[in-house]
């Protein structure tokens, strides 16, 4: 891959990282929103505020799975079959490999080859992506049926509840994340962020030199 088209991918994880950060803002913005005493906020102001909140953290976290997926695609797994000795009509090359070779050249330009990165991860996003198999999951699975979502505040703050049957929750003054009895840090989501941001403009403006030679 020549400098150019390496550039258009660095560019894209920019762009993702900006409107990732974005999301945190405006996530930000709500908590200052809600909590400030001043402000009288009614029954369905605050459900709007609420439902504002999660589908921030939601915007912040397909950022975040879109930069994931161009350094570490579902390609890398071993469970991806490969088709390259296979003849291909079209004369296209495996897009296997494609993404195999990008992701190699992307993670050596921001100097992240063989580095376990926070951003890797993308359980969170997922649970939250496909929401409908994990709600067809608690349905199976659930003792009491009960079923609670979108509650802002601290871990424990319904008494008596199964964590099971927690479907989201978030702590505003840890940033912690809960998903069914599972933890998630987005206070560390957003340290990777911007390791990958400060990264990525670090290789940009590399590449940019070189160019110019």
């Amino acid at each position: 891959m020549d400098a150019h088209f390496l550039m258009v991918y660095l560019r894209e994880i920019e762009s993702q990282s900006l409107m990732a950060t974005n999301a945190i803002g405006n996530l930000d913005h709500i908590s200052a929103t809600m909590a400030n005493p001043k402000n009288e906020i009614g029954f369905e102001q605050r459900n709007t505020l609420n439902k504002e909140y999660f589908r921030s953290v939601h915007s912040f976290l397909t950022h975040l799975s879109n930069m994931s997926r161009l350094l570490w695609p579902p390609a890398l797994s071993p469970k991806q079959n490969c088709f390259c000795g296979k003849p291909k009509a079209n004369g296209m090359e495996c897009s296997t490999c494609v993404a195999r070779e990008r992701s190699s050249q992307i993670l050596n330009a921001l100097g992240l080859q063989g580095a376990d990165h926070i951003i890797k991860n993308r359980t969170l996003r997922d649970h939250l992506e496909h929401f409908d198999e994990r709600i067809d999951h608690w349905m199976k699975t659930s003792k009491n049926r009960n079923f609670v979502q979108d509650i802002i505040g601290p871990k424990g703050g319904i008494m008596g509840l199964d964590e099971s049957d927690m479907m989201r929750q978030y702590d505003p003054a840890t940033g912690t994340f809960r998903f069914r009895g599972e933890t998630f840090s987005l206070v560390e989501l957003f340290a990777g962020l911007n390791d990958l941001l400060a990264r990525t403009r670090q290789a940009l403006a590399k590449y940019e030199v070189l160019r110019r030679f």
